[in-house]
This record gives C-alpha cells, structure tokens and sequence, in this order.
C-alpha cells in the first residue's frame, strides 16, 4: 500500500520534470553555442540567473511543496537559462532554435508519444503490460508521424548528411 501511494503521489514531480527537461531540449544547446560564439562571460551570467532563481524558489516552494517545489524551481531555472541563451543568440547572431521543424517535432511528441502514453496509462495503470503496449504504440504513431512530416522535420536532410559522413 505504501509503495502504490508513494506512487501516486510522485507523478506530479516527475511530469513537472519531463517537461522541464523537455523545454530545456527543445531550446537545443544554446548555452555551447553561446560559449563557442566567444562570450562564455554571458553563458557564466546565465548560470548565475539560473541559479538564483532556483535557490529563491527552492526558499520559497519547499517549505510548503516539498519534492513538488524543488522539481517546479529545477524546472524554472531549465528555462531561466534557456530563455536567456535564446534570446542571447537571436538578437546577436541571429540564430535561435524556433522553427517549423522545432514545432512539428514537438507536435509528433506530443501527438505519437505523450497523448498515446498518457491515455494507456491512466486506462490501465502503471504496469508492465500498460509500459509494453505504450512503447508499441508510441513507436509506431512516431514512425508513421515522422514519414508523413518527413520534409517538415528535415529528415530528407539528415539521410543526406549522414550517408555524406560516411
């Protein structure tokens, strides 16, 4: 009983943690570009807004939410750090990750994974049979999704480059 209640209990610091991370990916690695542009002294003024945020939300939501405030404040300096990257880049090189591909790859995440896996879950529980036919379906609606959208997403690209590498 324990263990199923500790579960239960979890989901919203893990979910708020996936999302987090999901953000900070989906930004791509704007922090090492911003380095590799020449102003690390900008990517160490990030890390330290970042780290800010999160020591004064960790003061500030833990108390009260526990695990749920640190996974909201880890969550929130993802995209403090991230945010300011992004910005960093466009208004100075013109580069920034938001594109159509970026947003068809998260429409096929969201579409092919999160919704499919999401709705397995809640009809029948966290098991291993519920895990199996998840990762099935996931796989085969990201699949089809990424042949469909295949010239939105660059893969035509990406076949190219790599068969070019070899």
């Amino acid at each position: 009983m324990g263990c199923a209640r500790a579960t239960l209990t979890a989901w919203p610091v893990t979910v708020t943690m996936c999302v987090a991370a999901f953000i900070g990916n989906g930004s791509g690695m704007v922090d090492v570009i911003l380095s590799m542009t020449g102003r690390t002294s900008a990517t160490l003024a990030n890390s330290l807004g970042a780290l800010v945020t999160q020591v004064v939300l960790l003061v500030a939501l833990v108390p009260t939410w526990g695990a749920f405030g640190a996974a909201i404040a880890w969550g929130v300096s993802i995209v403090v750090i991230n945010a300011m990257s992004v910005v960093q880049l466009a208004r100075s090189d013109g580069i920034h990750p938001l594109e159509t591909g970026t947003a068809f790859a998260v429409a096929g995440n969201l579409v092919a994974v999160a919704i499919p896996a999401g709705a397995i879950a809640l009809a029948l529980g966290q098991t291993w049979a519920a895990f199996a036919l998840s990762v099935a379906v996931c796989a085969a609606a990201y699949v089809g999704f990424a042949r469909i959208f295949r010239r939105q997403l660059h893969l035509p690209e990406l076949m190219a480059a790599l068969r070019r590498s070899r």
